[in-house]
């Protein structure tokens, strides 16, 4: 067996640490987590929503309902 192989090195902490940042994606990662945000915390607050204590799991459409909505 050859002692070379065609599997790369992994990049050491300096060669990233020298790679320029994209900040496209940090903005990108930043919009998603607040839309995912957004959408969960307005969940409790629509007119469909109801909670079943009995079946949880299968016929609420939220675990939180705000019953002064």
């Amino acid at each position: 067996m050859d002692s070379t192989s065609s599997i790369p090195a992994p990049a050491s902490t300096s060669d990233l640490a020298t790679r320029p940042k994209d900040v496209a994606f940090d903005y990108l990662k930043t919009t998603l987590v607040l839309m995912v945000v957004a959408h969960h915390s307005c969940l409790a607050y629509t007119t469909f929503a109801h909670f079943d204590p009995a079946q949880y799991l299968t016929r609420s459409t939220a675990p939180v309902v705000d019953i002064a909505r």
